[in-house]
């Protein structure tokens, strides 16, 4: 009975959170002006794979290629992107405010390389999508990554630790 009582009282707490970061709407909390509060909104894009495949304005545009032309990036062909462990001090993540209604977050990843995404502010809804993701930028020499771990765009799926480490 007590288990009972215990598993019920967990089930009930975990209901709770997972709504009290939305309104009565089901939307997130908002800025002072209005706007969908960006730190609350990246939170959950990371960490829930269906809000993140929601807020992709997809198709969006990616890395630049060699002919100058922007990669076209679908749905079907979206890599989930994996939540930053905020503890992690081989990474740095800036959120850089290109404007009101547009924020570009650069990832930067053991000083190696960085990937950068920019996320728009819809003006209708006032809820912020992913419109860009450039992949992987500015490999350093030391970064061997290998090429089975990235995908056709060369954006890496799993990097393993050793993969960053200097060759001596």
């Amino acid at each position: 009975m007590k288990q009972n009582f215990a598993l019920v009282s967990i089930l009930i707490f975990l209901i709770f959170t997972a709504f009290s970061s939305c309104d009565s709407k089901g939307r997130l909390p908002r800025d002072n002006k209005g706007r969908e509060d960006f730190n609350v909104f990246i939170d959950k894009f990371y960490s829930d794979i269906n809000f993140q495949l929601d807020r992709i304005d997809f198709p969006i545009t990616g890395k630049k290629m060699e002919d100058g032309r922007f990669e076209i990036i679908e749905k079907n062909s979206w890599q989930i992107l994996k939540p930053l462990d905020p503890n992690d001090k081989n990474i740095k993540v800036y959120n850089l405010n290109i404007s009101d209604d547009l924020i570009e977050q650069q990832v930067v990843v053991n000083q190696a390389f960085s990937i950068e995404m920019q996320f728009s502010l819809n003006q209708v809804s006032k809820e912020w999508y992913l419109s860009s993701y450039t992949g992987i930028n500015g490999i350093a020499a030391n970064a061997n990554i290998d090429p089975l771990l990235t995908d056709s765009t060369r954006r890496v799926r799993i990097i393993h630790p050793d993969s960053l480490k200097n060759e001596n």
